[in-house]
């Protein structure tokens, strides 16, 4: 079976049991704190994958950084994928399991590339237009590269409006060369 498949499985196995014992938001905050955890401490992670080592040490060692700080739901879904030798997929369970409470809430992701860090006035203003307009909430991820000279990138879903300045200079260019011919 793939990673795909194990992960997707696990994800919504969990994410279903965590709904029926309404407690969809705190195991929400504890996936989001496992993500952090192994990003902040990327030899935790290598630690957890290494498959020579025993799951009884990882389940220990989990068990002294994490179980007093995450829900006991959480925490015996982290024991039984330890015990089922899946804790290697933690990493995308967590991707899966963040994203089925979010299409739950009806919440899109969406990005914004911009030439320079967006202000929070501005970042408000075009979420309320973003939100209004497709009736829709947005969890906004920005990102700037100065190669966009200015204007922005908007993308949600499989929808994309690029207002860049870098886009703009580009189809004029190819409208000056095409002209020539």
């Amino acid at each position: 079976m793939n990673e795909s498949k194990i992960s997707v499985r696990y994800a919504k196995a969990f994410y279903n049991l965590a709904k029926e014992e309404s407690l969809l938001n705190e195991a929400r905050g504890d996936m989001e704190m496992l993500s952090e955890l192994f990003i902040s401490v990327p030899e935790l992670r290598m630690f957890i994958s290494n498959p020579i080592i025993k799951p009884t040490k990882k389940e220990a060692v989990l068990k002294e950084i994490i179980q007093n700080r995450i829900q006991s739901i959480t925490w015996s879904f982290i024991v039984l994928i330890i015990r089922n030798n899946r804790i290697h997929y933690i990493d995308s369970m967590v991707r899966v399991f963040l994203d089925l409470y979010k299409k739950n809430l009806g919440i899109m992701p969406a990005s914004l590339l911009t030439a320079v860090p967006v202000d929070n006035e501005l970042r408000h203003t075009l979420l309320r237009i973003i939100e209004k307009k497709l009736n829709i909430k947005v969890e906004l991820e920005e990102k700037t590269n100065a190669n966009l000279i200015g204007g922005f990138i908007l993308r949600i879903g499989n929808q994309q409006i690029d207002a860049s300045v870098s886009n703009r200079l580009a189809r004029i260019r190819k409208e000056l060369i095409n002209g020539k011919s």
